[in-house]
């Protein structure tokens, strides 16, 4: 898409393509989304004018524009939408943060605060806001005021009308898969209460994601797919027209790997590589991880300095006991030293001998005047300085300020990080990258810590700096989380700071998919694997989770030890390493 047609300034006169009437001050902006191309057919588009002096929105102008081929992405009109008539919300409750039931990951941009009312009413499920000056101002959606918090500069508000989901705001959120009540009670994001195809007819309906066929009665729309509504819903894996015909949410119409050349379109799911028309990445990890998820699984094995300067012992052992190497080899920037160039240097071979690479970082806190060297994993009475301590509000708040004393020192370690980075890159090595892993675990100095200030802001921070400042291009942003609860949108950093979704398994993740289907609700369309784990998955458990592209065993002696106790046998990881279905080093194929 071509760019907004941003500020068009009003000078006590109507613009040729704004007609604004009785405008009397000329602070004020319309802000029109543009189109790629243009016909002759002129439709209407509404905008919302605001007040610059006060960010109030005051009325609204008519704009006429041409009629693109593709209809307008619908993602970028962020504060004024094609409404005439204003939302109403509740009084703005300053500094509070509403902490749960977010809605969105790339949330809407917002000047003001008052703004986010009418974007809320736009947005189907939304029944509250956070808005906060992040990004110049954000709206951070939420399906209703469910917890709050004190937090300097935020604004929340309710929106209690029908809205555009026609939710009245009179019911509860309900669990996923439970009974709901159809326009009255809330699903999680990305969920819908909706009719199973097998309750057709029963009058029961459920909470149940709104993708792949999971709802007999969900109507789909335009969005943002492009299709200029001249066609008919196509029934899923049908032939379809590209840019005309519908297909199932999260379906699309596009070219299958099979059918190149042939001209012939069908409607199939938009992960896991059914489209060989779809955009590919730069990065040949991601298309890998791509183009795998649905059919393959990719293995991996952690490293750490556990067996001391042999950064690839784990990965070793694995070939040992399985007669394979795994696909992904893993190194950890561990804490208690200052050099990690061992780690570094091994993930270089293990790329050149045609592994993907993952890098975490337990890093330490960085508390203005300790020493990276001198941090440990737990605290002791002589020692409070570790990875598993917590930080005061006050501290936390420093850290994710700019130019504060706590941030000022994290950017020193991430200049430190950087640095090991930087050599990866210039050795042509991709890295996909996972700083503040586990992010729901309060364990960790930087977890547990839900809202637009918490942890996601940290990660924010973090990619930002290494991006934007050491312009590191070779990083693949893994976000992570743990199956201790399952409120992942609580820590999504938005779909634009990562590239990958991971799943740490140490609880009951392998036996309660609550945690599988939450990761898939906020990755999107983007690859997901299992983060971390004690246990190589099952065959059969990878079987029935397909959208998996990759695991990591964590670096624990695990089955290759004499002595193993977990109820993981050898023969079990033998077996899955064994599968078809398991891609290993030997038969990786990185493109």
């Amino acid at each position: 898409m071509s760019s907004f047609w941003n500020f068009i300034r009003c000078k006590r006169s109507a613009i040729l393509i704004v007609l604004v009437t009785a405008l009397a001050d000329c602070n004020c902006t319309a802000v029109m989304a543009d189109a790629t191309a243009y016909t002759d057919e002129p439709i209407e588009q509404s905008a919302s004018i605001i007040d610059k002096k006060n960010g109030a929105v005051r009325g609204s102008s008519l704009a006429v524009v041409s009629k693109s081929e593709k209809l307008m992405d619908r993602t970028i009109v962020q504060e004024l939408e094609t409404s005439r008539n204003l939302a109403t919300c509740s009084a703005i409750e300053e500094n509070v943060d509403y902490t749960k039931s977010d809605i969105c990951t790339t949330c809407p941009k917002s000047s003001t605060a008052e703004g986010c009312c009418n974007i809320c009413a736009q947005t189907t499920g939304c029944g509250a806001y956070t808005w906060t000056n992040f990004n110049g101002g954000t709206c951070w959606l939420k399906s209703g005021k469910n917890g709050s918090t004190s937090c300097t500069g935020c604004r929340s508000a309710t929106y209690s009308s029908a809205g555009s989901s026609g939710v009245t705001g009179a019911g509860t959120l309900i669990p996923q898969w439970q009974t709901c009540r159809k326009n009255i009670d809330w699903c999680d994001p990305n969920w819908t209460c909706c009719v199973a195809p097998a309750d057709v007819g029963t009058g029961k309906t459920t909470c149940r994601p709104v993708c792949c066929g999971n709802c007999a009665d969900t109507p789909t729309s335009a969005g943002s797919s492009g299709v200029t509504g001249a066609g008919t819903l196509i029934p899923q894996w049908q032939t379809c027209r590209k840019n005309i015909d519908w297909c199932d949410p999260n379906w699309t119409c596009c070219v299958a790997p099979a059918d190149v050349g042939t001209g012939k379109t069908t409607c199939r799911p938009v992960c896991c590589g059914n489209c060989a028309d779809t955009p590919t990445s730069t990065f040949k990890t991601l298309n890998l991880l791509n183009r795998v998820g649905g059919s393959q699984v990719v293995s991996g094995q952690h490293n750490d300095g556990k067996k001391g300067i042999d950064w690839a012992w784990y990965t070793n052992k694995v070939k040992e006991k399985t007669g394979k190497y795994p696909g992904l080899y893993s190194a950890d920037f561990v804490w208690g030293t200052t050099d990690h160039s061992f780690a570094v240097q091994e993930a270089i071979r293990q790329w050149n001998a045609g592994a993907i690479i993952n890098f975490m970082w337990h890093q330490c806190p960085p508390r203005p005047g300790f020493s990276a060297s001198t941090c440990q994993w737990a605290s002791t009475s002589t020692n409070s300085y570790a990875i598993l301590s917590k930080l005061t509000d006050a501290e936390w708040n420093s850290l994710i300020t700019d130019g504060s004393s706590w941030n000022v020192e994290y950017k020193k370690r991430m200049d430190f990080i950087a640095g090991y980075l930087k050599t990866l890159q210039s050795n042509g090595v991709e890295v996909m990258f996972r700083p503040l892993h586990e992010m729901n675990q309060g364990s960790f100095w930087w977890g547990g810590r839900t809202g637009a200030n918490g942890t996601r802001r940290l990660y924010q921070i973090t990619r930002d700096y290494m991006v934007n400042t050491h312009k590191l291009t070779n990083l693949i942003w893994v976000w992570n989380v743990q199956d201790l609860s399952s409120n992942y949108w609580e820590y999504n950093p938005g779909s634009n700071y990562f590239d990958v979704a991971s799943l740490d398994i140490y609880s009951n993740g392998y036996w309660d998919d609550q945690f599988y289907q939450a990761l898939l609700n906020e990755a999107g369309n983007k690859p997901v694997g299992i983060g971390e784990s004690f246990e190589v998955p099952s065959v059969s458990y990878l079987n029935g989770h397909t959208r998996l592209s990759f695991f990591m065993v964590w670096a624990d002696e695990g089955f290759f030890a004499d002595n193993y106790s977990r109820s993981q046998t050898l023969a079990d990881a033998q077996a899955t390493y064994g599968s078809s279905r398991v891609l290993t080093r030997e038969n990786l194929n990185r493109g």
